[in-house]
C-alpha cells in the first residue's frame, strides 16, 4: 500500500471494521483507518483536526486518539492507539451543526434505542457527548464499541 511505503510502516493485525472501513494496528505502535467512503473519511478528517486544534486528549475520563497522519487521497487516517476508556470513531461527526435527519423522529427512536444499550452508561455517555458539542463537534454514531467507559 502506498500510505505504508511511504511512512515505512508494516500493518500488523486488524483492529475492527464496519461500513465506514477497516482498522489495522500497524508496526509504528498506532491504527490507521482506511475508508470506505470519502465523506465519511471527510468528517471524521475533520473531527479529528478540530479536536487538535483544541489540543483535546481526554473527553470526561475518555481517552480520545491523537490523529498522527491522514491521507486525502487514500483516505486513510492514521491515530494513535488507545485502551479503555475511550472515545474513538469520528465518522459519524458533524462540525458546528447537526444534518437535518438528526431531528427526525428515526432519529429520535436511534437514540432511546442506544439508551437502552447503554443501559446504566447512558448518563455518562451523554454527558460525553455533549463535552463534545462545546468543540463543534456532534457525534451520532455511537455505541459501546466506540465509547468504551470502562
Amino acid at each position: 500500500m502506498d500510505y505504508c511505503r511511504r511512512y515505512h510502516i508494516q500493518l500488523r493485525k486488524e483492529l475492527g471494521h464496519g461500513l465506514q472501513g477497516i482498522v489495522y494496528a500497524t508496526s509504528r505502535r498506532t491504527a490507521i483507518k482506511i475508508h470506505a467512503r470519502q465523506r465519511a473519511y471527510l468528517l471524521e478528517r475533520d473531527a479529528y483536526l478540530r479536536l487538535r486544534q483544541h489540543t483535546v486528549h481526554k473527553i470526561r475520563n475518555l481517552i480520545v486518539p491523537q490523529l498522527c497522519e491522514h491521507d486525502d487521497e487514500n483516505l486513510i487516517i492514521e491515530m494513535t492507539l488507545v485502551a479503555p476508556p475511550f472515545l474513538l470513531d469520528f465518522g459519524g461527526a458533524y462540525l458546528d451543526e447537526l444534518p437535518d435527519h438528526a431531528s427526525t423522529a428515526a432519529a429520535a427512536a436511534h437514540w432511546d434505542e442506544l439508551k437502552e444499550e447503554f443501559g446504566d452508561d447512558w448518563d455518562e455517555v451523554n454527558l460525553v457527548l455533549k463535552e463534545l458539542t462545546k468543540y463543534g463537534v456532534h457525534v451520532l454514531d455511537v455505541n459501546p464499541r466506540n465509547v468504551r467507559l470502562r
